[in-house]
């Protein structure tokens, strides 16, 4: 349970990262969000001395988008491929 909470926890630090640091991936989020009709709404950022909280905003927020998260991801991955 614990390395389960561990993984989650970085998970949420990497996926915040690839669209903080990329302007382009943010943006094509933004389009994701806009054709499967679920509200803009970026994964938080996760720590700081509120991590819990950050932690539940952030998998609240993944869970509103989720059906664009997959679109963009699924097309991230096969355009480098």
């Amino acid at each position: 349970m614990k390395n389960y909470n561990i993984n989650l926890i970085l998970n949420l630090i990497r996926l915040n990262y690839l669209l903080f640091f990329s302007p382009l991936n943010r943006a094509n989020l933004k389009e994701s969000c806009v054709a499967a009709g679920v509200p803009n709404l970026i994964p938080t950022r996760v720590g700081g001395t509120r991590w819990l909280a950050h932690t539940l905003n952030a998998m609240d927020n993944l869970w509103k988008i989720y059906p664009a998260m997959v679109m963009h991801l699924s097309q991230v991955s096969n355009d480098k491929s």
